[in-house]
């Protein structure tokens, strides 16, 4: 191989040498210590928005909240790992987990978050993530006694649609002689 300028062929074979020396392991790598253990499993466990422990109803309309839940889909376990800052084989760190709940918690599909470690036998540890979704579906019906009843305005918000955290919203609102109609769409990472 020839570069060009003066002296670029003992360069060149430098970095050809170099990087056959890391390919054939002879460039020593240092590994990692982790004094706490290292995260060797992430379990999840999704709660729906009306669950038994979940924040909420009476007993007196369960039949509401039951239908509810039925028709919610759960947050995936990928959209909520977006938010952890470690992941299986990364060293164990307490305040990683307390960040990473705070994270979850911001989220505006998600009620309640809660990161808790179970050290295993082999000094690793198993990291249990428990969320509690929020009702991710609103609608919102608007209207004007100006002159007589008159039906101004419909729109359906979804803060985290089939599970994925893309938020879509749909409107049509009128005002005398004027008209929107639109769709936004945001997704999130």
């Amino acid at each position: 191989m020839r570069l060009p300028g003066a002296g670029a062929e003992p360069l060149a074979r430098a970095f050809v040498l170099s990087l056959g020396l890391w390919a054939a392991g002879a460039v020593e790598v240092t590994a990692q210590v982790c004094p706490d253990g290292i995260v060797s499993e992430i379990t999840y466990d999704r709660r729906k928005p009306f669950g038994e422990d979940a924040p909420g109803p009476d007993a007196g309309a369960g039949w509401l909240f039951r239908g509810m839940n039925s028709i919610h889909v759960r947050t995936m376990p990928s959209v909520i790992g977006w938010e952890l800052l470690f992941e299986e084989g990364d060293c164990f760190d307490p305040d990683l987990l307390d960040e990473s709940a705070r994270s979850l918690r911001s989220l505006p599909y998600i009620v309640e978050a809660d990161l808790t470690s179970e050290r295993q036998a082999d000094g690793s540890h198993r990291v249990n993530v428990r969320t509690i979704d929020a009702w991710a579906l609103s609608l919102a019906v608007s209207f004007t006694v100006d002159q007589g009843f008159q039906f101004t305005g419909l729109s359906v918000n979804a803060k985290n649609l089939v599970g994925t955290g893309t938020q879509v919203a749909a409107f049509r609102n009128s005002y005398r002689e004027r008209q929107r109609i639109g769709f936004l769409g945001r997704q999130p990472n």
